[in-house]
């Protein structure tokens, strides 16, 4: 009688041709907690938006045994997605918590949850630059029409 066979969970992501399939082991979170001096989740959080957390993530989540990634490395998974389409911090941040959901790290529910948060955020800080890029220029063309204004003699 044979083992039955287990499926892996695995995050995979289609580029162009190619699959690249994704899983944080254990012993892959043991090691991010132990590189970072923090817990994985957290250096899973802050992956998005730290490229040295982003790039250990992607070279964990690649080697995990029996993986089909051909040696593939996390710069090269972070220039293959960006030659494919992928940008912006929360385009990444997504990636990292598909990889964590895969993995066990984060359910389904938490998954949707730090998506979302994650998306609020990201829209919160964007419109405040562009509001302030807003209120900059009005101070600019004021502070324009205030050099060119004329004022009667006294």
């Amino acid at each position: 009688m044979s083992e039955p066979m287990i499926k892996k969970s695995t995050y995979d992501i289609e580029i162009g041709e190619r699959t690249v399939s994704l899983r944080l082991t254990v012993s892959s979170q043991l090691r991010l907690k132990n590189k970072f001096k923090q817990e994985s989740i957290d250096t899973i959080l802050e992956a998005a938006s730290d490229p040295e957390k982003l790039l250990a993530v992607f070279h964990e989540a690649l080697n995990f045994k029996d993986n089909e990634n051909d040696g593939l490395s996390g710069e090269e998974l972070y220039d293959l997605l960006v030659d494919n389409g992928t940008k912006g911090i929360d385009a990444f941040a997504k990636i990292v918590f598909g990889i964590a959901n895969a993995s066990g790290i984060l359910s389904d529910k938490q998954t949707k949850q730090v998506e979302n948060g994650i998306d609020r955020s990201y829209s919160a800080i964007f419109e405040h630059i562009e509001k302030g890029a807003a209120d900059t220029a009005v101070i600019a063309d004021s502070t324009e029409d205030s050099k060119n204004a004329t004022f009667p003699e006294q």
